[in-house]
Formats: structure tokens, sequence, C-alpha cells
């Protein structure tokens, strides 16, 4: 239909009945369809100052992150720290990926700067059914913890006087590959049933979607929002999210799947916005003579509500940070307190392990890391 004859029919009163009646039945609708014409027919007319302020208003804001810098932990803390999640004023929870175990935390930030200035571990809890704990997510208003295990591809309620619940996942995660399945875990306030719902995804692709990750392919993996109280295993929605291609080269010793990509960590924003957390290992020499990166870092942005759940178009992305760091090799982040500004804080953390590898006939022991690494997240301008 053209705008001469939406013009015709809507824009003024007709002497042709048809038309007339055409009208009448939309306006005493009151449908869509009716102030979606009348819009266009008065298009022309705004000014164009207006025009633009109305369109810009109808495109999603993009967030900003900015880095503010590295702290490391003491030598003593604890090794493997995966995942980690903000509880409220300066406590946090932190998963640990050598065994069943839960972290906690007293992480003080200084709230102009949102530098990390003291960071202290208060405690442990054991989690029976827990082996590989990688994302951690807390309920704020019941407290609730959520935790992502790799060893099976599950997710687990905390319970404070019971055995841990199991979250039920959707078929497709069945298929994860060893060692690449849910390394991320986020909670996100919603109008669903349970009044809120969790995010993850698989770290790398599915067998069923396609070939890993490496310096030449990227692959497609899952983002899914979960109802953590379901009981069908197919409740929620998914979507999937291009990884990009690994960073780097291989590095020496450490095996033929390096350099690989993933997909390690997710922050809820709300209104189903995310941070996405990709993790590339891959040997990158340093510019003008700089230390080489072992591992690389960058932070995404996505908007699930602009596609459709179950699509096959992947999700757009927007890079917001990236970084490359020799020996820091950072697997989980989460959204922290405000600062004195209104941004808020985004914590990350380095998983602190010990890997060995075979350089040149011999075996080498590489301590990674333990570190904390802060950023600032403001809202789109």
């Amino acid at each position: 239909m053209s705008i001469l004859t939406i013009r015709s029919l809507l824009g003024k009163p007709s002497s042709r009945p048809c038309a007339r009646k055409a009208r009448q039945w939309l306006v005493s609708k009151k449908t869509t369809i009716y102030y979606l014409l009348s819009t266009i027919y008065y298009l022309p007319i705004l000014p164009g100052a207006v025009l633009a302020l109305l369109l810009a208003g109808c495109a999603t804001r993009c967030p900003s992150l900015s880095p503010v810098g590295e702290f490391a932990l003491a030598a003593d803390a604890p090794e493997g720290l995966s995942g980690i999640t903000w509880l409220g004023d300066d406590s946090y929870a932190l998963a640990e990926d050598s065994g069943g175990r839960i972290h906690r935390a007293h992480i003080v930030l200084d709230a102009v700067t949102g530098a990390i200035t003291n960071c202290t571990f208060t405690g442990v809890q054991s989690v029976p059914g827990l082996v590989d704990a990688e994302g951690i997510a807390c309920e704020h208003e019941s407290g609730l913890l959520f935790v992502s295990d790799e060893s099976g591809a599950k997710i687990l309620k905390l319970l404070p006087d019971a055995s841990p619940i199991r979250v039920p996942l959707p078929d497709f995660f069945t298929h994860t590959r060893p060692n690449k399945s849910l390394e991320s875990l986020s909670c996100e306030h919603s109008n669903r049933g349970a009044g809120f719902c969790l995010w993850t995804a698989n770290e790398d692709a599915l067998t069923i979607d396609g070939p890993p990750s490496s310096a030449t392919n990227a692959p497609l993996v899952r983002i899914a929002s979960l109802p953590p109280f379901a009981i069908k295993k197919d409740a929620g929605d998914w979507w999937f999210y291009r990884l990009d291609a690994a960073q780097g080269g291989p590095i020496p010793g450490a095996g033929p799947d390096v350099p690989f990509n993933g997909l390690v960590g997710l922050v809820a924003l709300g209104d189903e916005r995310l941070l996405v957390l990709e993790r590339s290992c891959g040997l990158v020499q340093g510019e003008e003579g700089g230390a080489p990166s072992l591992i690389t870092s960058s932070i995404y942005y996505v908007d699930t509500s602009r596609t459709k759940p179950g699509s096959p178009t992947p999700l757009k992305k927007k890079l917001l940070w990236r970084q490359g760091f020799p020996f820091s090799n950072y697997e989980g982040i989460t959204l922290g307190p405000k600062l004195a500004d209104g941004s808020r804080a985004v914590i990350l953390v380095a998983d602190g392990d010990v890997s060995k590898a075979r350089v040149a006939g011999m075996t080498v022991t590489l301590q990674w890391k333990k570190a904390l690494f802060a950023l600032r997240l403001s809202a789109g301008r």
C-alpha cells in the first residue's frame, strides 16, 4: 500500500464510502495498524530535530566499560577460582574449580575510582555433589546461591540445611565437550513465574553445532535463559552466540588444542541484556618489544530481546573491552556495587591454578596469577 493510499484512507475524511468505512473501523478498534499508519502520515511534517530525537530514542543504549586495574591476591589465596558473584556491600562468593568448594570474601573498593584496595577470604563451604565449580550466581532477594558444574554440565541450587537441588537443563546441554561445558552463570530478576531467571552458556561449540574454536574457526555456542524452578527440561529460551576465532598462535608444550577461545562468564544487566566474557588462550606477541600474552580477555554487550529465541541468526554483539595478559587467566565476572558517580563496578577473577607443559623435553610448571581485575560500567548515552 502506497503512502498516497494510506493518506487517502486515514489522513483526512473522504467522500468515498469504502474509504470512510475503513477509517471508521480502524478508529473504533483502536488497532496498532491505525496508529502506525497515522504516524507514517504525519512523519513528513515533523521538524527534523524532533524526528531525529524520536528515532534516537528507539535505539537501545549500549553501556561502556573502562578498565580500572588489576589487584594481586595474596600467595596463600585459594587456587582455581573460576566464578564470582556479589552478595551485597563488600561481600562476595567465589567458586573453586579444583573441588566442590565455595569461598567467601570481603573485597573493598574505592568508592570514587572503583579500584580494589583489599581482599580478605573469610570462609569456605564444601558442597556435596559439586566437582568442578565454574560459575556462581546469587539471587539477592532470597540469598540463594546457584553454581554451575562443568563436570557433567549441571547447575545446582544450594540450600542452607539440605542437599543441593539440581536445576533442569535443556537436552542440548548433554552434547557439551569435555571441560568445555557450563563455565558461566548469572541471575536476572524478571516478570516470569519464579520472579527471576538464570543465564548460562556452553563454553565452546556443542558437538551437534559444529567443530570447536580454533585460530581459524569462530563457532556458535548457546546462551540459555532458564527458570530455576522449572519441572520440564526444555523450559526457558536460548540463543546462538558466535565466539571470536582464537587469538594468537600455539603455546610451546601446551597441547594441540591451543589456541582456543570460549565463553567463560555472563553478567545479567536486566531487560534481557548481558555482558559476555570471552577468554582466548594463545601466544600473542607483545607490541614494540612488550611482553607476550598467553590470555586475551574480551567483554561484549548483547541484547537478547532483539533476536527471536531459537533463531539460527546469532546475537549481535558489541565489543566493550579487550586486554591481553601474560599469566592472568580471567574466567569469572560479576556486577558489583554502585560507585560515587552512579557507575557500577565490574570485577573479574583469575583462575590461579598450576599447570604443567613439556618444553624441549622438560616439564615446565606454570603458576597462573591469582588476581582480580576491576572495571567501571557506565550507562549508555
